[in-house]
């Protein structure tokens, strides 16, 4: 016998002694998480945004993301530079480092990595996440971006010094979803 049917006997066992309002509570509580999980990643806020350089936009409000585990706020007059890929897989791709379908996933995934408040691997992850919410480019043109930033955002995560990661951390705010409620991550 394995041990992991070994403690589902065991849970088993122990939810037959349980009281009958208990159980039904546990059972209830399984749902209203279940709705949690159940979340598509959106941003809930898209803010206003403008150039402040060459190279360089700035929010001019918020911008509030969510998907199943994470609410993230980036707070106002945060800078990006937007999709910092090499300019011939800008050409491939069809688009700008600015462009309009992606410049949110490009804020989210700047303040991310500036911040280092998570896995670079779980920062990319919402970076994908954020590029599939409409309008977006392509699955194609995202999984590029994604599979860029992938491969050579060692490069980034490298660089950080911890004065430029104390910085990031106070341009956002992460909170986590557990048990039906939230707890901060980071403030």
């Amino acid at each position: 016998m394995k041990y992991s049917q070994y403690l589902e006997i065991i849970r088993n066992q122990e939810l037959r002694k349980m009281p009958e309002p208990r159980l039904e509570k546990l059972k209830q509580d399984k749902k209203e998480r279940k709705k949690f999980r159940d979340v598509k990643p959106q941003i809930l806020s898209k803010p206003a945004y403008m150039p402040i350089g060459r190279n360089t936009v700035i929010l001019c409000d918020d911008l509030v993301f969510e998907n199943e585990k994470y609410f993230i706020r980036v707070k106002k007059n945060f800078i990006t530079d937007g999709g910092s890929l090499p300019r011939l897989s800008w050409s491939l791709l069809g688009i700008t480092p600015f462009d309009p379908r992606c410049v949110y996933a490009f804020f989210l995934h700047d303040f991310l990595y500036q911040s280092e408040s998570l896995a670079r691997a779980e920062n990319d992850t919402i970076l994908s996440e954020a590029l599939k919410i409409p309008p977006s480019c392509n699955a194609f043109q995202n999984w590029l971006i994604w599979s860029h930033v992938r491969a050579y955002g060692w490069m980034v995560y490298k660089s950080h010094t911890p004065a430029t990661i104390e910085q990031g951390r106070k341009a956002g705010e992460i909170a986590t979803k557990k048990k039906l409620k939230l707890e901060t991550v980071i403030q």
